[in-house]
């Protein structure tokens, strides 16, 4: 989105930042990895043609879509991979994008993403909510002509945290964190430093490991406002927590209350702890409920479970 230099910081050392960054790489950019520092510079990308063996290991490669359309006009993109859950379709981004003007071909193998002008401003319901579309939508929004309205827009935290970014970068987004977000499109994007913020379902899943656990589990470093829905089952479930200002200890509170839950989009019980939650249910008393609303294939592991001692019915 920006041709200035970028700088993350509190960045994971895991393997979808490197394959981001050899995306970046091959496509001509440059990007200097220090420790859980990442210094990105895009200045000399030349094509907006993906490389389709490494878009084809990760789903969320689709994101260069957008800005490699704003910056040439075109962009042939791969189907992106899939994930443990299956393969998940982008056709609300296809959609907006659409509406915003630009020219899609949908080949066997490809997609090719063409935008002969600026895209424009819209407004824009998403059918249900999505919080990777909801992040792509933005950044098509920041530098497309006139006003975009988002309606039914995710709420997670890391929405919130890429507009905060962007507009620090020069972007002008209201909105973000509520259902509703109103973007004012700009001409150009500054670079500018970014601070990863903590990734809530790793706190979560070592949250819930503690009141499994023998020892106290501490997670540090974190954002224990982002799961409050999690704390209000582990006050229903008798479980034992201490929060702080950045940081969850957890005790070990077994034989806990069952519950019944239902994942839902943020700031609803959030999918992706519910495979760490069925296990604890299946260490407390009574008959638990996990309606599993997001992906069905969420539910899978359940058979190896029961094949470990559980008792789960699906």
């Amino acid at each position: 989105l920006s041709q200035d230099t970028m700088v993350l910081e509190n960045v994971p050392q895991i393997l979808d930042v490197r394959l981001m960054s050899d995306i970046i790489r091959d496509l001509g950019g440059d990007v200097t990895v220090e420790g859980h520092k990442v210094t990105i510079n895009t200045a000399d990308v030349k094509s907006g043609e993906l490389n389709a063996e490494l878009v084809a290991k990760m789903r969320a490669s689709f994101l260069f879509i957008i800005p490699l359309l704003h910056r040439f006009g075109k962009v042939v993109f791969p189907h992106p991979g899939g994930d443990s859950i299956g393969r998940r379709p982008i056709d609300m981004t296809l959609d907006f994008l659409l509406a915003m003007g630009a020219e899609i071909k949908t080949k066997p193998y490809s997609y090719e993403v063409k935008s002969k002008k600026r895209l424009k401003g819209i407004n824009y319901t998403f059918k249900w909510v999505t919080h990777t579309g909801t992040e792509a939508i933005i950044m098509a929004a920041v530098l497309a002509e006139g006003e975009t309205i988002i309606k039914n827009a995710a709420m997670e935290p890391e929405v919130v945290a890429l507009a905060e970014y962007l507009n620090k970068a020069g972007a002008r987004i209201k909105g973000a964190g509520t259902p509703t977000i109103v973007i004012e499109g700009v001409e150009t994007l500054g670079g500018g430093i970014c601070a990863i913020i903590p990734d809530r379902i790793e706190v979560g899943t070592y949250a819930i490991l503690g009141a499994l656990c023998g020892d106290p589990v501490t997670v540090t470093n974190c954002r224990p406002d982002h799961l409050d829905v999690l704390w209000k089952y582990f006050d229903l479930m008798g479980i034992k927590y201490e929060l702080g200002e950045s940081s969850v200890k957890v005790w070990k509170s077994l034989p806990c209350k069952t519950e019944q839950i239902k994942t839902h989009e943020y700031p609803w019980f959030i999918t992706d702890i519910q495979p760490p939650m069925t296990l604890l249910l299946t260490q407390a008393e009574g008959l638990g409920i996990m309606h599993e609303t997001i992906y069905d294939g969420r539910l899978f592991f359940t058979d190896l479970l029961n094949k470990m001692g559980a008792d789960i019915i699906m």
